[in-house]
């Protein structure tokens, strides 16, 4: 397999990740960007690409993900979407 650089193999993610979200988000599921990437970058993983990043922008990434998880996944948001959870509302 050809050595593929770090920013391609970046730049290929976040692509596909941005396309694929919007499209999510456009079947008015949520939390699209963070499901499609997620699948997105499992999907490379398991087919051979390695995506490299820094300690820093990996821990903030983690703060902002779990911060905007926390807000977005209100009682209202599960109860809408996912019906076998309406105890939790």
């Amino acid at each position: 397999m050809a050595e593929r650089k770090p920013m391609t193999t970046f730049a290929v993610a976040l692509g596909l990740s941005a396309l694929g979200g919007s499209l999510w988000a456009s079947l008015g599921l949520p939390l699209g960007w963070l499901m499609v990437a997620a699948l997105v970058t499992g999907a490379l993983a398991m087919s051979g690409w390695t995506i490299d990043i820094h300690k820093l922008p990996h821990r903030a990434g983690l703060i902002v993900i779990g911060s905007s998880v926390g807000l977005a996944l209100c009682g209202l948001t599960l109860k809408r979407n996912f019906h076998g959870f309406s105890l939790l509302a």
